[in-house]
């Protein structure tokens, strides 16, 4: 007798490579993406110490970045926002946040919204997918010309870089 289920998605394995380790657990082996409802689940949980980069001090504002990446002149970004409306403490996170996705012609500047994600990509592998569907370019483009922003902050206590 064939076995008809499908196969069961496991989560990533501490060998995968990930983008945000804390949501390891969270993150599809198949696809490398966490899906909505696990991604938004973490938003109010962020929080910061003094002089070390972590989540609570990469905060913009209200909102969390998933990603930063510059590319050709352009920073692009998935970040976590309180929703409209429902801010009540007791509401579930996935609804009290959404994703959305942005493009800024600089790092510290107003840019403009992009189509809202699905999932949350969290290995290289699924950003870069992302991105190259988003930009319209081809892997080997990204590859080449993209950088972590994102990365870039961790490293340096929270701060952009000058240029």
């Amino acid at each position: 007798m064939e076995n008809t289920q499908p196969p069961t998605d496991r989560s990533a394995t501490p060998h995968t490579p990930v983008i945000l380790p804390e949501l390891r657990k969270d993150t599809s082996l198949r696809t490398g993406l966490i899906q909505l409802p696990k991604a938004l689940a973490r938003s109010s949980f962020y929080q910061s110490w003094e002089d070390q980069a972590c989540n609570g001090n990469m905060k913009l504002g209200n909102e969390f970045p998933f990603y930063e990446i510059a590319f050709k002149g352009h920073v692009y970004r998935l970040l976590t926002r309180p929703a409209e409306g429902n801010h009540l403490m007791n509401t579930p996170d996935e609804e009290r946040y959404t994703l959305v996705r942005t493009c800024a012609p600089g790092l510290q500047v107003d840019g403009w919204m992009l189509a809202p994600p699905d999932a949350v990509p969290n290995t290289p592998r699924a950003l870069l997918a992302e991105l190259a569907e988003v930009l319209g370019v081809a892997y080997l483009e990204m590859l080449t010309d993209a950088y972590s922003i994102f990365h870039y902050r961790l490293d340096h206590a929270g701060k952009y870089p000058e240029r």
